[in-house]
Order: C-alpha cells, then structure tokens, then sequence
C-alpha cells in the first residue's frame, strides 16, 4: 500500500507492508547486501586559540610542573549558522579558549553565562613532558577507555545521575606535549565515539531531509520556541545537546500539532525523561541533537553517540533524528527570559510548555528563520556489542596524525624570553633543588659597585639564575681594553668623536643587559665612590662627596644586596659601613686585589 501525502509544497511517498513481511524483508536484508544508503559523520574539527595554548604554557610551568597527570577542560561548540545558500558549509567545530581551562565545570559555565548560546562539552588534556612520551603513548589504548566510559552509560539502564551522565557523549580528548623553549604545541584531539562494525543505515532508501521541506513554517517555529522554553529551564539556561521533541512526528511523519491543540514540548534526552513518557509518546519521539555541522548531506559528529545511546540503552531498532540546525542558538540574557516568560503564561493553553505561534515569529532567540535542521530515520538494527570506538582528529594534510601549532609568531619577544629564561630555573629547581626560591630571586633586588671584569660577570651570573633588578655604580668608562676582558662592552662602546672618550660603564653594562634579556630591570648609575684617604681640595670637591656619599646611601638602602666588586680596598669601606648600618647582605667578591 503507498501512501502520498503532500507537506509545505512537497510530496511525501511511504510505502506500508503487512507485518508478517518484515521478519522476511530482514533476512532478505541479512542474505544479500543492503542498499540502503549508510549514514556519513561528518568528523568533529578542534579550534585551539592562542590564548589556549599560553595560558596552558604558564600552567605547566607554574602548577603541573612534571606532573603527567589529566587535566580537565571544557570546550564549546555552536549550532550551525550558515544564513544563506550560497555561503560556504562548514565541518562541526570544538572550540577551545583561555576559558577552558578553568578549575571545575561550575566555574566554567558560571564565567560563561553570557554565552549560552553554545554547548559545553567536558574533556581532559594529557600534557607529556617529552616529545618520546608522546610518540610512545598508546593512544588507541588511551581513547578506548573513553569509549568505555560511554559504552557503560548506554548499557548501565540506571536512572540516579543519567542527566549529569549524559555529558560523557560529547566528551572529548587531548595529548600534547608543549615545548616551551620553542614555544610550540604538539598536540592530538579525539572525540570517542561507539561505532559499530556494522554500519548505521537510513531506515529507507531515502536520505536526510531538510526539515523545512518537511514541515511548515509554523512547525518549524514552533520547535525553535519549545527549544527556547526547554532552555530556560535550564542551569545558566544553556541548550543541551541531546533533547527530545514530543508531538513533533507521527509514524515518522510531521505530526500536525496545531489542528490537534497539542503542543510541541523538547526535554533534555536522558532515561529517566524518556521512561516517563506515554507508549504513544515514545513512539513518535523525534530525538534531537544541536547540530554543528552544516553540510548538507552529513549529520555532525554528535550524532554517532546519539544512535548509540539510542540503540544500546533505549533499545530502539528504528530512530526519527532532527540534526537541529536553526540559524543561530540566541543568547539568553535575564530580561529576555521575563519578557518571554510573560508571554509564555499569557498566552498558554491547558499544558504548561504550549507556547502559541504568533509568538514564534517575534521571539528574538528562536532561530527559526534559515533553519537548514535535517530529518534522519536511522536504522539502529546492530550487534551493539561488537563495535570499534573510533575519533580522532586528523591533521591539516587530511591524515591520521597530530598538529602543530607555533605561537612564537603571535608572541612577544620579551615575553618569550621570559618563560624561557624561568622554564631553565624551574626544572633545575623540579630536578635537582626542590628548596630553589625562584619567585624571591626574581624579585631581590641587587647593587653591583663596579662594572668592570667583575661587575660584567657577576650580573650576567645574577640574570642567568632568575635576579630581575640590577643596578651598576661605576664612574669609568669603556676603553679599548676592555670589551677582551669585559663581556657587556663592544667596540662600539669604546672611544669617540674626537677622542672624548668611551661610554660610560654603567651606563652601557645596564643598556647590554636590556638588549641581552629585554625582561631584566638594569639601571646604570655614574657615581664616584668616597674613599678614606682620598683628601679634595675645594669647596667644590666637598660638595661633591657628599652628593656622592648621600647618592651611595640611598643606593643601598633601596636594594637588597650588595656586592663589591671594586678594585681598591679604600672603595669597598664606605659601602660596607652603610650596608651594616641598614643590615644589607653584602658580597664582598674583591677582596685581597689591591693597588
């Protein structure tokens, strides 16, 4: 018997058979091969933002340090928001942000309110050490046990904690491995998926239809505003990515609610949701997923997990999907939910959740316009426990294999010389000297009195374990001997227009460290230190000991340590009075050299 009947300018034909022709139409099916088109995924695509990766970068070096261990994140990803039909369609995309990061999911979505208008996803990053633990980790291994995780939700038909549970279908993984002295990322993303070894098929010849060839527009509208209802029951009213449309269909074809004064009502898809509804209801249920996929052939990744959800814990051997594709998921703000729920109440029949459709086409976070949703009867007629768990991401060439992203190019120098200089410290202080204060090193503060042979050596020493703040007193200046011996000073620093003489030490040692290590804090002071023995002969010469002295003091009572490293005995005794006086840690690293 065939049955035509006409939708929205558009003929639908289905075909009835006596039920005693459907055991042998499925061993037909078995005998020979079946014809009915299989279902293509179209495969999940991560997008890792640079504020991603330097936020993780300063994780692992201040927190995770060698710590291997998981770590959770949380990705998002938007319902497809192609608007027009010439506009190029896009893969399902994962999309990963500083945000990320955060210590729990209740941190995540409460930082993320504003944005409800996409899903959230919850995952774990494995960061390795070395690039050899990542070519050696199993991965498969790796992914399988997250298979096993949502093999055991389909399979486990217990109703405590199902909702929180459903998560576990659109999880998702990543191993990298960050190589912070290049900074660069290598790194792998899996989104597990239970795919049986037999195929998932259309329950028909024919394939995924566009909703709106399907259903009127006031059907259509009146899906989007039941989804907007079901989100506003929701935490931080976020949609949530599986949910299930009642009074949408009827024997797999458009139901027409309107006639009939029953409404269409969406509830998040969980077992307990559906285990309360009618026999009547559950089979017509229209099982719905937020689709990030646009391709016009291709329901999005979500949906492998969907049908296995479907076929494994409900036991359903034919599934009506709604790939839900509405222009745009709206956000949802505070004003927008009084204003809609007033006229929600005010315009409500006898069911709570019905919403009148004159009100469909006003709603600002309907979607409704350019919805390019998809109709999908699947067939869910498999051995579900033989079955592969599949998912990873191939790489920008197409192939199986990780990515890798270089963040030296968006990244600033000086920043980038930093956490190198501080990844050094921190394994030598992970490795060898767990008791290593590194912050406080960063932040001492140090006086070098003379920037000869000792001042250049000594500061470079200093920077290279972590000091940030150096300060060079010196009154000479750069000759031609010196850049041999001295190592901040070049030739250029030596001699000038007219033989007026080098630059000055301090001065130029400061400036050499700047260009050496844009992050450190060098100062160059040209001062005179007063010496006992040294007599001055005018007023002038007075004057200028003691601005020379009161400069010195002041010096050394703005740092925290000071180190002599002058080449008379008579220019170390000053400092050492006034560094004794303020109780100031001094190095004296000249002792013994005399004139």
């Amino acid at each position: 018997r065939i049955t035509v009947r006409r939708f929205s300018q558009k003929f639908l034909v289905t075909a009835h058979y006596p039920s005693h022709l459907y055991t042998s139409m499925a061993s037909s099916a078995t005998a020979c091969s079946d014809l009915r088109p299989i279902v293509k995924f179209a495969p999940m695509v991560s997008t890792a933002e640079v504020s991603f990766w330097t936020k993780l970068a300063d994780l692992k070096l201040n927190e995770l340090r060698l710590n291997e261990e998981p770590l959770p994140i949380f990705g998002t990803f938007a319902a497809s928001s192609i608007t027009n039909r010439t506009a190029t369609p896009i893969p399902p995309r994962l999309r990963i942000d500083s945000e990320s990061l955060e210590k729990n999911t209740d941190d995540y979505n409460s930082s993320s309110i504003s944005k409800n208008e996409s899903i959230s996803c919850n995952g774990k990053i494995i960061l390795l050490n070395t690039a050899e633990s990542f070519k050696r980790l199993d991965k498969q291994s790796s992914l399988d046990k997250l298979g096993e995780r949502i093999a055991a939700l389909c399979k486990n038909c217990s109703v405590d904690g199902d909702n929180q549970d459903i998560s576990a279908l659109t999880s998702f993984q990543c191993v990298s491995f960050l190589d912070l002295k290049k900074h660069s990322a290598v790194y792998w993303f899996a989104f597990p998926a239970i795919a049986p070894r037999k195929p998932i098929r259309f329950s028909s010849m024919s394939g995924p239809l566009r909703l709106r060839e399907v259903f009127d527009d006031s059907q259509c509208k009146r899906l989007s505003v039941a989804v907007t209802y079901m989100r506003i029951r929701e935490p931080n009213y976020r949609c949530p990515p599986y949910f299930i449309a009642i009074n949408l269909l009827k024997d797999g074809l458009p139901f027409d609610a309107k006639s009939s004064k029953l409404p269409i009502r969406c509830t998040p898809l969980s077992y307990s949701n559906y285990m309360s509804l009618s026999e009547e209801e559950k089979a017509n249920a229209a099982f719905c997923f937020v689709d990030p996929c646009s391709l016009p052939e291709n329901p999005g990744w979500p949906m492998r997990n969907l049908v296995a959800y479907l076929g494994m814990k409900l036991g359903l051997k034919v599934a009506h999907i709604v790939a839900f594709r509405p222009s745009a998921l709206r956000r949802i703000s505070t004003d927008l939910i009084e204003s809609f729920c007033e006229r929600c109440q005010t315009n409500q029949n006898t069911d709570d959740d019905f919403v009148n459709v004159e009100y469909a086409e006003q709603d600002a976070c309907s979607g409704a316009n350019h919805d390019r949703s998809l109709l999908l009867s699947v067939s869910l007629d498999c051995d579900w426990e033989d079955y592969n768990v599949v998912g990873w991401e191939s790489n920008a060439r197409g192939k199986m294999g990780p990515r890798i992203v270089n963040l030296s190019s968006v990244m600033d120098e000086k920043k980038m010389a930093e956490q190198s200089v501080d990844l050094n410290l921190k394994l030598m202080r992970w490795r060898l000297l767990p008791d290593l204060d590194t912050e406080m090193l960063s932040k001492t503060k140090c006086l070098l009195l003379g920037a000869g042979t000792l001042g250049c050596g000594v500061a470079r020493t200093l920077m290279a374990w972590g000091v940030r703040h150096i300060t060079f007193v010196d009154n000479g200046r750069v000759s031609y001997s010196n850049p041999v011996r001295q190592s901040l000073f070049e030739i250029s620093d030596c001699g000038g227009a007219g033989g007026s003489g080098g630059a000055f030490k301090a001065i130029a040692a400061a400036a050499a460290l700047q260009r050496i290590f844009p992050g450190v804090n060098a100062t160059g002071v040209v001062a005179t230190i007063p010496m006992p023995g040294h007599a001055f002969g005018n007023a002038t010469d007075e004057a200028a000991v003691e601005a020379d002295s009161a400069k010195l003091d002041e010096l050394i009572k703005a740092n925290d340590v000071i180190f002599l490293l002058t080449d008379t005995r008579e220019s170390r005794w000053l400092p050492t009075v006034i560094a004794s006086s303020y109780d100031k840690v001094l190095i004296n690293a000249a002792l013994g050299l005399d004139r």
